[in-house]
């Protein structure tokens, strides 16, 4: 039978990780602190996954359910919607360091127009190409 959201708030810690059967690969996994997250188990291409959906609390009962059944339309379409999910996050890292470059522009000009020694000039671009190098090396070997 389906936890409601009264059993849920009622789990206890113990002193092992367990889990909490919903229905259709959901469930609750509690930890050994107390906390627990919703997570979905699905396979795709005969390899089994685990998608976490996020924190009880933050996450209700019907609120994972529906992210369940979402993941769920996109297995049926064919996707595997951890695969996304990861994609939109390196869509956003990639974002954030692009950012980083334009700010790093700003300054090169406006030191420019200061007109800062060749040396200080030459030192500044070096160091702000090479941070802007170790970013996309940190972002790539991320995923």
């Amino acid at each position: 039978m389906p936890p409601s959201d009264a059993k849920i708030r009622a789990l206890k810690e113990s002193d092992r990780d367990y889990k909490v059967a919903d229905f259709d690969g959901l469930f609750l996994f509690v930890k050994k602190t107390g906390s627990r997250s919703w997570r979905f188990k699905y396979r795709v291409g005969g390899k089994e996954k685990l998608m976490v959906f996020g924190d009880y609390p933050y996450i209700t009962l019907s609120q994972a359910r529906a992210l369940r059944d979402e993941a769920k339309t996109k297995l049926a379409n064919g996707l595997d919607p951890n695969a996304e999910k990861q994609t939109a996050k390196q869509v956003e890292k990639a974002k954030a360091s692009e950012t980083f470059g334009a700010i790093a522009d700003l300054y090169v000009a406006k030191a420019k127009a200061e007109q800062r020694a060749a040396a200080t000039m030459a030192k500044t671009v070096w160091v702000l190409n090479m941070a802007t190098v170790m970013r996309r090396a940190s972002t790539c070997a991320a995923s």
